[in-house]
């Protein structure tokens, strides 16, 4: 039996909201802890802060060690990621290292939003710094699928368009759709039980985000997620 697409619509627009809230309480919680810290710094008592928020003395001792030592303990979510990935937060545990070639991929998307003159990186920019990896795991299994960068990027010129807009030398900000696609990398890494991050994790996560623009693109150019996953699983089966 098809699912009915007015539900199926429906609920895709409360994930989507779910989804976005979820990044806003993460950018609440650092922005709270960030104001301990600080509070910390600038004199205030453990106890003290504490008790003027509400919370057990050990949670506050556990907020203000996590930036000892120049670090910070963080859960590689949403925007955070991007931190994570450009560089800023080095401690992720064993299940959350973005390689240096993921890395990269997530530099070049950046690289492509700037020269496509667009304000921000979503997940069409992903999808070229994907295919400008050309000798990487997700390029190879792309170009097996037929999907070519110049072709790919005229597609994603003719659906969006380009513009104006420079910031040179300031990071551009992610879509939430892009920061989802980074979290459900992370999750693909996990499901199966690989120790870092790949290009190939970010390919999956590309077609994860189904309502993303380079999904789209993706089924327009015959590349389906399903397909996606078969020569995924091929390529790291031979791998």
């Amino acid at each position: 039996m098809a699912l009915d697409e007015s539900l199926v619509e429906s609920t895709e627009k409360a994930r989507t909201r779910l989804l976005d809230l979820e990044h806003e309480a993460e950018r609440a919680r650092v922005d709270f802890q960030h104001g301990i810290r600080r509070l910390h710094a600038a004199g205030g008592s453990l106890r003290e802060i504490a008790e003027r928020f509400a919370l057990s003395h050990q949670r506050v001792h556990q907020i203000v060690d996590t930036a000892a030592s120049g670090g910070r303990k963080v859960i590689v979510k949403g925007a955070l990621a991007l931190e994570a990935i450009r560089g800023r937060v080095r401690d992720w545990g064993p299940f959350t290292q973005f390689t240096k070639q993921a890395r990269t991929v997530v530099v070049r998307a950046e690289e492509e939003a700037k020269e496509l003159g667009h304000g921000q990186v979503g997940t069409e920019h992903l999808l070229l710094g994907v295919l400008r990896a050309e000798g990487e795991t997700a390029a190879q299994i792309l170009k097996r699928l037929g999907v070519e960068l110049e072709p790919t990027r005229a597609g994603i010129v003719r659906s969006v368009g380009s513009g104006d807009c420079v910031k040179a030398g300031k990071p551009l900000p992610f879509t939430p759709r892009a920061k989802r696609v980074l979290e459900h990398s992370l999750r693909e890494a996990l499901d199966l039980q690989h120790s870092s991050i790949g290009t190939e994790h970010i390919l999956l996560g590309l077609v994860r985000e189904r309502s993303g623009l380079a999904a789209r693109v993706l089924r327009d150019l015959g590349a389906d997620a399903e397909r996606v996953r078969e020569e995924t699983k091929q390529a790291l089966a031979s791998g």
